[in-house]
């Protein structure tokens, strides 16, 4: 179509309109015609772009955002979640939006002072509509311009409310720009009453729609996990068992392997559907893991779900008075250590400042303790920069006494078990020799001993006989 359009124009200006197919097609391949009508293309896309600009405004209009006094104000990005390096936030006074047009409501008594706190940096004038209509009490070039306000402290002031003022008073920026509305109304009255109930029924939605907001986030939250160091920790996974295609783990952005069965060699593997099992636990393994499991669907389409996990490790250590503890907590994502050996948790240190415990030095990655006393006995806990907690440290101390008094302990079973089994062997060797005595007394030899070879009956003979 284009190319149609320039041909005719061209062959009309240089009197080429009554040309043959032949001349035409040859006018299409010359270099001027060729010229016209990149820059015919370059000009109509940089057209459309231009109008695509202007409708979208280029992403350079403000965006207006509303807040109220004493409340939050979220300044929205609308940026897709890429690779962020830093984020500048810069205010220019006449520029940036401070509050939105609904601004705050004042309740005020008759007779009482009215202070409306509007006068801001970047106000250019103040109006209100309290006779009906819109005028100016205010302005940055002639100051105040109503009989009933004076300006003070930076403030506009009623000294004397009354029903007249009732109203709203809006302040605008040199743009005609609304910075911040203050409605006015009058304790007591009816209006008063019926806005009081309106935000006491938004207020309501707003705390069910919190809590609402509190339940659907739970179900995003992360699933605790507890270990002991050596041991094994399992992650549930909670997916039905569908076709799962892959399993993934990551913990600090770097992919962690899962083996497929129990048998490989590796720390972590998969048991069941899709739970994950890391086994001989150690300290480093503290922290955040995200579990993402890929299955196909009803549609046999490759899906994926999500779990987040915050493995918490506890350890046991035992320790002698005098002798070096070192406490192997300082991992990457470790914000700050605390201890309650003191009787009441307190920070020790933290990455900002290092070490506050004069009693402990941080070595090699490590919290040390040169010389261990019953003062230091207790639990450390160590935190991430969200406050959960990575590990648990339960120090409990071991003297030399304690530990003489277990060696006479165990040297005075060792001495009673001795006795016992000297006696029990001299009593068998008593056994066994009375045996063998009678054993011989009864197979003794009557040719050695006639006395004992005669029979009974030879006896009594002879000594009938006799």
């Amino acid at each position: 179509m284009l190319n149609r359009v320039l041909k005719y124009s061209l062959m009309s200006r240089f009197s080429m309109k009554e040309g043959g197919p032949l001349q035409k097609e040859a006018f299409e391949k010359t270099a001027l015609f060729s010229g016209f009508r990149d820059s015919c293309r370059s000009l109509t896309m940089f057209s459309i772009l231009l109008l695509f600009c202007f409708v979208n405004n280029c992403g350079t209009s403000p965006v207006p955002v509303t807040g109220k006094k004493g409340g939050n104000v979220t300044l929205p990005c609308e940026f897709e979640a890429r690779q962020i390096s830093d984020i500048v936030l810069s205010r220019v006074s006449k520029k940036i939006l401070v509050c939105g047009s609904k601004g705050y409501t004042s309740s005020v008594k008759i007779g009482d002072q009215l202070k409306l706190d509007v006068l801001l940096a970047s106000a250019n004038k103040v109006e209100t509509n309290s006779s009906g209509k819109w005028t100016e009490v205010w302005s940055r070039d002639h100051g105040v311009c109503n009989d009933r306000l004076n300006d003070s402290d930076g403030k506009l002031t009623i000294k004397e409310f009354t029903a007249s003022d009732v109203g709203s008073y809006r302040a605008l920026d040199f743009e005609g720009e609304i910075l911040i509305t203050v409605t006015v109304i009058e304790s007591g009255s009816a209006e008063g009453n019926t806005r009081k109930t309106e935000e006491q029924f938004s207020l309501f939605w707003k705390h069910l729609l919190l809590l609402f907001c509190i339940v659907i986030y739970s179900e995003t939250t992360s699933i605790h996990v507890p270990g002991k160091k050596g041991g094994s920790a399992t992650l549930p996974c909670e997916f039905e068992d569908r076709d799962i295609f892959d399993v993934i783990l990551k913990s600090l952005s770097k992919d962690i392997p899962v083996c497929k069965t129990e048998e490989c060699n590796g720390r972590v593997f998969k048991i069941g559907a899709c739970d994950v099992v890391i086994k001989d636990l150690r300290l480093s393994d503290a922290g955040k893991y995200i579990l993402r499991v890929f299955y196909r669907n009803d549609q046999a389409e490759l899906d994926r779900q999500t779990r987040e996990y915050h493995l918490h490790i506890d350890v046991e250590i035992s320790v002698k008075t005098g002798e070096e503890l070192k406490l192997d907590v300082l991992l990457t994502n470790t914000d700050k250590v605390e201890t309650n050996s003191s009787g009441e948790w307190r920070e020790v240190w933290n990455r900002r400042d290092g070490v506050l415990d004069h009693h402990l030095t941080d070595t090699d990655g490590n919290l040390t303790i040169k010389g261990f006393t019953a003062n230091d006995t207790g639990t450390y806990r160590v935190l991430d920069s969200d406050g959960e907690i990575l590990i648990t440290v339960t120090v409990t101390g071991s003297s030399t006494e304690s530990k003489e008094k277990l060696n006479k302990t165990d040297g005075s079973k060792n001495m009673i078990i001795g006795l016992s089994v000297c006696g029990l062997l001299v009593f068998l060797a008593f056994i066994i020799l009375a045996v063998i005595r009678i054993y011989k007394r009864r197979h003794r030899n009557p040719e050695h001993e006639p006395h004992l070879g005669v029979p009974l009956q030879d006896t009594v003979q002879g000594a009938q006989n006799s």
